[in-house]
């Protein structure tokens, strides 16, 4: 799994850490999040209609979303 350029940099949100990454196993990008409380990691699959600009952007918390 491939994280964005700088694996450091994550965005908080919800009580978790998330990151932009690539899952070579199974050719899909995700997100990835590390909760804090509970220190468990989970991912989820990005929306087709995301994909296409997902590997140049950035995860940003708007409102009560994660974009």
């Amino acid at each position: 799994m491939n994280c964005s350029d700088d694996a450091r940099m994550g965005t908080v949100f919800n009580g978790a850490i998330h990151w932009s990454a690539f899952r070579h196993d199974v050719n899909m990008n995700v997100i990835v999040a590390f909760d804090l409380a509970e220190r468990t990691i989970s991912e989820v699959p990005v929306l087709i209609d995301f994909e296409t600009d997902f590997n140049f952007s950035e995860l940003w918390v708007h409102g009560e979303s994660l974009w």
